[in-house]
Order: C-alpha cells, then sequence, then structure tokens
C-alpha cells in the first residue's frame, strides 16, 4: 500500500465507522408515552395514585431532583416480521426499566462525563419479532444527569434559592422501536477496535501497515457487499494472535458508585439498582462476563428496597459470576477517620459478607480515596484482607509513584501486598490504546506478567455496557496488544501475594500529591464526626460495663453503620452537594442523641441531686467538665469543687484516673470569673505572655525553662488567604496560597479574666467579612493553653489558617494518625517534600528534640502544615464548588499548645484525650459498675471494649500508642482471655489464660482479646 496515503485510506475508514454507526438503528416508530411526576421518589406501589399526562419527544417533564413514571406503550409493525427489535430509551435523566412486579430490570442513561460517546438507552426486545408484538415498558426517571444537576463552580444565582444548589429539565428524548442491524453493530466495534490499535501501534511496524491494508480492504468489500462481507474481510486481521511475550490483563467488570458526593445518599440507592440490573442483564446475554463491586452499604440497600434484585446478586455470587470486593462498610476515607473506626469498617464489612454471602472479603478494594494512612496495613493484615487494589495515586501532581504492584508495609512492620492497575484508570473503556498504555506503564512488567484492568462506567452508569464486553471479547488475543481475558480480581490478588518475595516494598503512608482541601472543608460535619467517635467508644465501654444482658448490640450497629457511610471518601472530605451535608449532619447530630439516651437507658437514674462521671479513656482526666443544666456547683464527698459559671453554664474541675467513676452531689451556686487587666496567663507549668493584639508573644516551659516563641516571633496570629485553587474547587489546596495572604485579624477587644484554678483571656477580632471569638485559658497545674473558638464565617474562596512559630527547628515533626504517629520531614529537600505542604493529622501535630517538646493540638482539625518549626492550622475553608455555601455561618472549635517533655510523651496523649475524649456524664446515678477488664502499663491504650459481633463475649482492643515497646497486663476478673484478631474471627486459643494477660505490645501495634465469661 505505500502508494496510498495512509493519512487519507484513515480518514475513509472512519467515515466509514461513522456511517455503519448510523446504520446500526434502522426503521422506528414512536412509543406513546404517560408521565407521572412527583417531587420525591414515588414507590412502586403508589405510582398509579400520580396524575399522568400524555408527554411527546421534545416535552419537559420534570425539574430539579423531581421523580416521574413512564408508562411506554405500543406495537412492533407486522412488516417487521423476521427482524431484531430494540427499543431506545432516552428519558432525559437518569432511568431504571422495571417488570411488572416493579423490581428493577435495566439502567438507562444518556451519558457520562467519563466517556462522551457512552449513553445506555438500548433495550433488546425481540431477537426475531413476528410482527404485531405488544410492546408495554415501565420506566422510573430522575430529574438529574450522571452526575447530579447542572451547578457552576462560581454561583450566578447565590440570591435566587431555587438556583442556588444547581438546575436541571428533564427532557423527554426518545421513546422509540428501532429494527436492529446486529450485522453493523458488530462492524462497528470491529472497526473501533482495529482503528484504535492502528493508531496505537508504533509507526513504520509491520503490522500496522498490514493492518491498514485489511481494514481498507474492508471498507471497499462493505461498498461491494455491505457488513457481512466487510466483517469478513476483517476476519484475519482480528484473528492474529499476540505475541506470547505479553504480559497478561485480567479486565474486572467495575461501576465505582460513590455513596454519596453530587448526589444525595438517597439516589445512591436509585443508581445501585440501576448498575447492578444491567450487570444481571449483562450476565444472562454473556455467560463469560464476570462482574464485580464493593461497599457492603450498597448491598444492604439492595436488601431493604429492592430484595428481589438482591437474591439474583446473592444467586450470582454462588455461582462465581459476581464478585464481592472490598471489606470495608463504604469506601471510606483514610486520612480523616479515627482508627476504631477504620477497624469497624473492616468488622462491619467483612461480616456483612459473610453472614449473607458466605463469603469472605480478603481485599480493600478502594480506587478513588484521597491517600492512605500509613497505619492501613496493620489493620487490613488483622483483618484478614492481604490484598489491596487502588489507582488514585497517579494523580499526584509532584511526583510519579514508582510501583504498580508491591509490598506495602505500615508503621508498625505489617505488610500488605498492593497492585495499582497500570491503564491509571479505574473507569476504563476497554480499547486497545488504553490497555497498550497499561502494558508499557506497568513499572513491575518485568516481574509480574499480569495486572487488572477495570472497566465500566460507574456513578450511576450502569457498569460495562455490550460494547465493552465485546471490545474485550475482540481483544483477548489480537495481535499488538496483551492477552486479556475477563474475571474476577482475587485470583490475580492471590498470586501477587505467592510472589510477594519477589516484590519492592513502599514503607509508610500513601500521600495523594492532591486534595490537600478535603483536610478541611465542611468542617461541622468533621466535627461531628469525631464527636460521635468518641461518644460510641463512652458508650460501648459504659454498656459493657452494665452487662452482656442489656448491650444494646443492634442500636449500637445502627450508629456505627450510620457513622461509617457518612465516612465515605466523598462525604467525611467534604467534597460534596449541600443536600449531603444537611442530611448526614442531622444524621451525626441523632448519633449523638441516641447515643446519649442509650447511656441513659443503660444506667437510669433517679437520684437529681447526684452525677456520675466515668473517664472511659486510658489515660488520667484533670479539667473543668460542664455541668448537667440546673446544677449551680458539684461536691464530692461534701466538699466543694473548684470550678465558676458564665452565661448560665457550670464549670468544675476534676481529677479522675483512666477508667475510673466518681459521683457528684448537687452543691452550691459558682462565682463568675473577675475581670483583670493581666495580660499574662502562666501557673507552675507554663508561662503565656500577649501582646494587646491578642497575640502571644511569650510561651515558656518553666520546667524545663525554655523560651517556645521566638524572641521576634507572635504566636496565635489569624491570618486569611485568597484560595482559589487551580481546580476541584472543594478538594484543593494549592502551594500558592501562601503568596496571596489577604490580612490578619484585627483586636477589636480583649479582656483578661481569673476563676478559681484558672486564668484567661475574652479576644474578639474582625478578619474579612467575619468575626472571631476567643476564650483563652490556662488552668493551674496545665501546659495546656487552649484557644477556644467561634467564628461567623461569612468569605467565599478564602481560607483561615493559624500559626505559632517556635524555637524546634526541628527536621522531623510527628503527627497522630489512626492508633499511631507518623513522622513526615518539615525540610523541602526533595519534590516529595516539597508536594507534602498540607499533611493530616488527627488530635495532634508536634515538634520535639530529645528534652522538649511543643504540640498543637485540636479537637476538630485535620489540616497541617509544619515547615521549618513553624506550627500552622488550617482552621476554616470557603469554596463554592460543589456547595456554594460550604461552611459559611457558625463554626466552633477549640486548638491548644501543649509544652511538654520530647517525643510522643505521656503528658501529650493525656492532653489530647482531655481535650477530645472528656468524660461521660451520668445525671442520677449513684454508682456505676467497674468495667469488665482493667489495662495496666505505661504507653497502652484501651482503645475500645464492647460486646463480640457474633458471641456472649466482649472485646478489649489494646493499642501501643507511642511507638515504643511497651509491657503491662490485661486483667478481666471472671473472664477467659483469648487474643483475637480485628474482625474477631481468628481467635489464638493456645495463648488463652485465664482472668488476666501479660502483655509484650511492639510499636504501634493494634490487638483484640475475646473476654469469655468463665
Amino acid at each position: 500500500m505505500s502508494h496510498f496515503n495512509s493519512k487519507i485510506i484513515l480518514t475513509r475508514l472512519k467515515n466509514l465507522k461513522s456511517t455503519v454507526c448510523r446504520r446500526i438503528l434502522g426503521e422506528k416508530v414512536l412509543l406513546d408515552a404517560q408521565v407521572g411526576v412527583s417531587q420525591d421518589p414515588t414507590p412502586w406501589k403508589d405510582r398509579l395514585a400520580l396524575d399522568y399526562r400524555s408527554i411527546e419527544e421534545g416535552d419537559a417533564w420534570g425539574g430539579t431532583w423531581q421523580s416521574g413514571w413512564f408508562h411506554l406503550s405500543g406495537r412492533v409493525p407486522e412488516a417487521w416480521s423476521g427482524k431484531k427489535v430494540v427499543a431506545r430509551l432516552d428519558i432525559g435523566g437518569e432511568a431504571l426499566l422495571v417488570d411488572e412486579n416493579g423490581e428493577p430490570q435495566l439502567g438507562l442513561t444518556d451519558g457520562s462525563s467519563f466517556d462522551v460517546q457512552y449513553a445506555k438507552d438500548i433495550l433488546h426486545l425481540f431477537d426475531e419479532a413476528e410482527g404485531g408484538e405488544k410492546v408495554s415498558l415501565v420506566v422510573e426517571a430522575a430529574a438529574n444527569r450522571l452526575f447530579g444537576v447542572e451547578a457552576t463552580p462560581e454561583p450566578e444565582f447565590m440570591d435566587d434559592p431555587d438556583k442556588l444548589h444547581g438546575h436541571h429539565r428533564g427532557i423527554f428524548k426518545a421513546a422509540r422501536l428501532h429494527v436492529f442491524d446486529e450485522n453493523h453493530w458488530h462492524l462497528h466495534l470491529d472497526l473501533e477496535v482495529l482503528i484504535n490499535l492502528y493508531e496505537t501501534l508504533p509507526e513504520k511496524s509491520r503490522r500496522k501497515a498490514t493492518l491498514l491494508r485489511e481494514m481498507n480492504r474492508a471498507a471497499t468489500a462493505y461498498d461491494h457487499g455491505g457488513a457481512i462481507a466487510a466483517r469478513e474481510a476483517l476476519r484475519p486481521a482480528l484473528e492474529m494472535p499476540t505475541d506470547p511475550s505479553e504480559i497478561q490483563i485480567t479486565a474486572v467488570g467495575h461501576a465505582h458508585i460513590d455513596t454519596g458526593w453530587l448526589w444525595p445518599v438517597r439516589e445512591t440507592i436509585r443508581k445501585c439498582a440501576r448498575t447492578y440490573s444491567s450487570a444481571l442483564n449483562l450476565m444472562e446475554r454473556y455467560p463469560d462476563y464476570t462482574f464485580g463491586a464493593s461497599q457492603p452499604a450498597h448491598y444492604q440497600m439492595m436488601k431493604e428496597h429492592h430484595p428481589e434484585l438482591y437474591e439474583k446478586i446473592r444467586r450470582s455470587v454462588a455461582e462465581g459470576r459476581w464478585e464481592l470486593q472490598g471489606g470495608m462498610w463504604v469506601e471510606a476515607d483514610c486520612n480523616l477517620i479515627s482508627g476504631e473506626s477504620m477497624v469497624r469498617q473492616f468488622l462491619q464489612g467483612k461480616h456483612f459478607f459473610m453472614d449473607e454471602f458466605g463469603k469472605e472479603v480478603e481485599n480493600l478494594w478502594l480506587p478513588d480515596v484521597f491517600g492512605y494512612s500509613a497505619q492501613l496495613p496493620q489493620i487490613l493484615a488483622k483483618s484478614g484482607c492481604p490484598a489491596f487494589v487502588t489507582q488514585k495515586l497517579s494523580w499526584g501532581l509532584y511526583t510519579t509513584f514508582p510501583h504498580h504492584t508491591f509490598n506495602w508495609k505500615g508503621i508498625d512492620g505489617s505488610t500488605v501486598v498492593a497492585h495499582f492497575p497500570p491503564e491509571d484508570n479505574y473507569n476504563s473503556h476497554v480499547l486497545p490504546n488504553q490497555v497498550k498504555f497499561g502494558a508499557q506503564n506497568y513499572k513491575e512488567a518485568d516481574i509480574c506478567d499480569e495486572a487488572l484492568c477495570l472497566f465500566g462506567i460507574g456513578d450511576g452508569g450502569g457498569g460495562p455496557k455490550e460494547e465493552h464486553i465485546e471490545r474485550a471479547r475482540r481483544m483477548a488475543d489480537l495481535n499488538g496488544l496483551p492477552k486479556m481475558k475477563m474475571g474476577p480480581a482475587q485470583p490475580l490478588m492471590d498470586r501477587f501475594i505467592e510472589m510477594k518475595n519477589d516484590l519492592d516494598t513502599w514503607t509508610g503512608e500513601l500521600y495523594l500529591e492532591m486534595h490537600r482541601g478535603t483536610l478541611t472543608t465542611q468542617a461541622r460535619t468533621k466535627w461531628l464526626n469525631r464527636r460521635l467517635e468518641e461518644s460510641l467508644r463512652a458508650t460501648e465501654e459504659l454498656c459493657c460495663r452494665v452487662g452482656m444482658d442489656a448491650y444494646p448490640a443492634k442500636e449500637l450497629r445502627e450508629i456505627w453503620r450510620m457513622m461509617l457511610l457518612n465516612q465515605f471518601h466523598d462525604i467525611i472530605p467534604g467534597s460534596s452537594i449541600h443536600w449531603v451535608y444537611e442530611v448526614s449532619e442531622k444524621e451525626m447530630e441523632d448519633g449523638l442523641a441516641r447515643c446519649e439516651e442509650l447511656r441513659r437507658l443503660a444506667l437510669p437514674g433517679d437520684a437529681s441531686d447526684t452525677l456520675s462521671l466515668v473517664n472511659p479513656a486510658s489515660t488520667r482526666f484533670d479539667d473543668h467538665v460542664e455541668l448537667p443544666s440546673g446544677w449551680e456547683g458539684a461536691s464530692f464527698e461534701g466538699k466543694a469543687l473548684m470550678g465558676y459559671k458564665e452565661g448560665g453554664v457550670s464549670k468544675v474541675r476534676v481529677r479522675l484516673e483512666a477508667g475510673a467513676t466518681i459521683a457528684l452531689q448537687r452543691g452550691r451556686g459558682l462565682l463568675q470569673p473577675e475581670k483583670s487587666s493581666d495580660l499574662i496567663l502562666s501557673n507552675e507549668k507554663v508561662k503565656a505572655v500577649f501582646n494587646a493584639e491578642g497575640r502571644l508573644v511569650i510561651f515558656q516551659d518553666l520546667v524545663r525553662d525554655m523560651d517556645l516563641i521566638p524572641r521576634e516571633g507572635e504566636g496565635n496570629v489569624l491570618r486569611l488567604y485568597e484560595d482559589r485553587p487551580h481546580v476541584y474547587d472543594a478538594w484543593e489546596v494549592d502551594e500558592y496560597y501562601r503568596n496571596s495572604e489577604l490580612e490578619q485579624a484585627e483586636i477589636q477587644s480583649l479582656q483578661g479574666f481569673t476563676a478559681p484554678g484558672l486564668r484567661g483571656l475574652k479576644v474578639e477580632f474582625k478578619i474579612g467579612n467575619s468575626s472571631v471569638q476567643q476564650t483563652i485559658t490556662l488552668r493551674d497545674g496545665s501546659a495546656r493553653l487552649d484557644f477556644e473558638t467561634t467564628v461567623d464565617w461569612r468569605e467565599e474562596h478564602k481560607m483561615l489558617r493559624v500559626d505559632f512559630p517556635t524555637e524546634l527547628d526541628c527536621d522531623e515533626a510527628s503527627f497522630e494518625i489512626q492508633y499511631g504517629v507518623v513522622r513526615r520531614p518539615t525540610r523541602r529537600n526533595s519534590t516529595a517534600d516539597v508536594a507534602k505542604f498540607e499533611v493530616c493529622g488527627h488530635r495532634f501535630a508536634d515538634l520535639s528534640r530529645a528534652d522538649q517538646g511543643l504540640a498543637l493540638l485540636n479537637n476538630g482539625k485535620y489540616g497541617y502544615r509544619v515547615v521549618d518549626g513553624n506550627l500552622d492550622l488550617n482552621l476554616l475553608r470557603s469554596p463554592t464548588h460543589p456547595d456554594p455555601v460550604a461552611d459559611r455561618g457558625h463554626q466552633s472549635f477549640t486548638y491548644s499548645l501543649l509544652a511538654h517533655e520530647g517525643g510522643i510523651s505521656e503528658a501529650l496523649l493525656e492532653e489530647a484525650a482531655m481535650l477530645n475524649q472528656g468524660l461521660t456524664l451520668l445525671p442520677g446515678v449513684t454508682h456505676v459498675p467497674p468495667a469488665p477488664v482493667t489495662l495496666e502499663g505505661l504507653g497502652m491504650e484501651l482503645s475500645s471494649l464492647k460486646k463480640a459481633e457474633a458471641s456472649e463475649s466482649f472485646i478489649a482492643r489494646v493499642v501501643e500508642a507511642r511507638g515504643q515497646r511497651a509491657r503491662g497486663r490485661l486483667v478481666a476478673p471472671g473472664y477467659r482471655v483469648v487474643p483475637t484478631n480485628l474482625v474477631e474471627w481468628e481467635d489464638r486459643e493456645e495463648d488463652s489464660t485465664t482472668e488476666e494477660m501479660e502483655l509484650d505490645l511492639t510499636p504501634f501495634a493494634i490487638e483484640s482479646y475475646r473476654l469469655e465469661p468463665l
């Protein structure tokens, strides 16, 4: 073909492909359509109560987030006898075809941002029509697109509440019967694959040249003999086998579904029904097709809302056609949730799959999460999930992650095998260019001859469609490409585990060099999540004290599952629409109220003048406690407790050892704080001096005789920055914000005060359009300086931060993560260091030398910047997309500065627990039973005490918190102590003891023990 111009031939072939595409759908007849519309989804059984009207193509049927039921009817023309007949249905939104009983049959959608050519709008009716058949179809539809409703990143409708959060018009686009030309459909797929392959092959390769010749011949054959002749001419090109040295691709049918994002969780239920019914539909048509889906929470939704569909899924799982993926309840964020929440994600997820399907899922499936904690390998290994799949790190902006298949080692030394599909994509279209890229991109190709490809359109797109599977079939053994087969993922992960000794190892966190704004956005949701995590811990501990018989296992599981669902990786990070946060915040507030009610039911009290307090933490408590409404003061054993009253709230100082309880009696009224002009807050441990601007100019550790703030420095500087990330508004914080400081907080008022055992300042600031009020306090005997803060936040595209320059210019800083601490460089010596300009920390970030430490604590923040001795905390952001009013309004939080001995000290852990966990208050209760177990030993934490999931025993979780070897004892009178794993399945009976167990924990170990009654 050297005398032909290859560009001209390629243009001919693409024109032919377009012509063929237009001829797939032939003759048509319109279906008659009736629609009934409602504001919220109407159940199948109630649909006939709607007001129905006739509708024609091009008519609008519904507004933003409305729902509709469509009744479509027609008749196949007699002239179509012997022909294949399909229906083309495009409702102008997401839709679901149901059967005569209202059960889901097929999901329909009119497009996806992942693939502009993607549409799921064809329903196969008759492979060979007789002619004259009646057609009656029922479709449930939603007036929104695959990715929610139309919204602009910069809202143009701030004054229009109907459009502020986006808008949509559902347009009825198509409801037709068509003759379907299967030969043209297959020819289109042949051409699509081969043309794409041609454009992928190396220039001047023989395969490229011969492929163009064969396709050109097929074009000529089409001109003379039509689609059948053209397909026959293409057969040699499609049947040429691949090179035996190519890697093997396992193509997994997949549909990543966000539990909440640009739509509320309400819509996720419908997205799952559309996707799962479509997957089952394809299984019936393609015997070699395997589909996989993660997130037990979604299966639970189907069990509740579509039980017949759920039973079909169960049968497909039993047949090996449907793969259960991922051990977590949802695909949770792995930066923000606590260690116990991370454990419970696996506990609830794996137990659900086992209870419902009899299957143990042995992988973590997180294709789209914004970074991965360095403690995750241990939690995976001890939850029976030795394999991990993700893709997201390919999004990094600064460095390229060096592996696709590797061992991942956590901070305790635990190791799991990780695989990142080398296509760097979890919505593959199964096209030659993508698959070839994956093979060439695969960094372990010299070690591993297999890799995953995840194909299908998620988020309601219905997963794979026929075209995906047909392409995979054509590419199974196609010269110029890797070998490809469809199948489940776990067998490949098992093979990677077998070859783990040949794989390289990555140690520590998997930091995503994007999406750092998710550590801060939607601050109220994050604050409530931490409060609920703590409340559940306290509630379970108290219920264990009361005993097994009264333990409210079902109620607690419901609260846990609600919170775990809201820890999904687009909910708690702050990257969802406003509707999602209206629901999630209410649910978590209700969860807090339910926990309080469960505690009241566990120990009902009728002594109105008594208040019992429980310290559920493994560290000492020595702080102020807010008394219940109506209490003016409190005493213990006849002695009045020190405290003060302000604004109708009484607070008293309480000292309580780990796990201890105390019963207070109603006492006399407390005094109001006295005003003071002193700007110095000091006690025997630290001295804090503020200037007239409300800034900290001296913070001195009196115990170690060291100034911690530089002589010319100022701490507690509230700074307002312009915050316009280059992309992904709610997700991102870009490094250039440092060059866009707008202003610093201006003092409005400043007043000192004193109270028994306490000194403080009341400060009011103005910054931007917002106001900030702070109560700064230092209690006697404490080295923790608290900044209790409320903000009336009125900004747009602004960011509020606070920073403290320090004299501790250390090379590394320590940040609390899930059940552990990770150390990160404070220098910027490498590109990877530069990329970590904003990092995650839970209750504290700390700078320490051997003799001195200074920590910045918080009770609900996560975004830190610690560079060259400066402690900086991200307090608030104000993006406008996808929530145009994110975080506006009232905000409350506390951050604290703590001087302590160097390292992760007992004082640091105590103060972090006091600021966050606090005490359990039990009004009216005179006696609290002791806990069934106590822990003895420094550096260890009894992090959770709960009833076992599936037996009449308790589970005690013990963690080593300082990064040191720790020895101690677990004492459980009346119980046999049996070590078990995190999901309570692998008991080590041979290591069991009676009533107490000697503990020897390695650094950052997480261990669980079953307490069986003797």
